[in-house]
């Protein structure tokens, strides 16, 4: 199932350091990135205490989009949260022509 769309979004950058610092591209590689984003929607995370899911996720697109061919990402939920649909379309913005998701539960 591959899909590609744009959306329109303003998120505050926050200050936030690299866990790993992101490699120059080497011709003939594929720079790979697999990663827990901890997106979990309403209803399964505890939204109440605030999690900084929009900061990370913004925090994680400054610092890592640019530098990796493949991201390979878990908990990116689309149901009852905008945040996947927000970064595929920053993706597509930034290069990426693909993208695969498992179907909704």
């Amino acid at each position: 199932h591959w899909h590609a769309h744009v959306v329109k979004t303003s998120v505050p950058r926050p200050p936030i350091e690299p866990l790993v610092k992101p490699s120059l591209p080497i011709p003939g590689t594929l720079r790979l990135l697999t990663l827990n984003m901890f997106l979990r929607p309403w209803g399964i995370a505890d939204d109440s205490s605030d999690d900084h899911k929009e900061v990370r996720l913004k925090g994680f697109c400054d610092t890592y989009l640019d530098h990796y061919d493949v991201l390979c990402l878990q908990e990116c939920f689309s149901t009852l949260n905008y945040r996947k649909a927000w970064f595929i379309k920053l993706a597509v913005k930034r290069g990426f022509r693909y993208f695969a998701e498992s179907p909704p539960p």
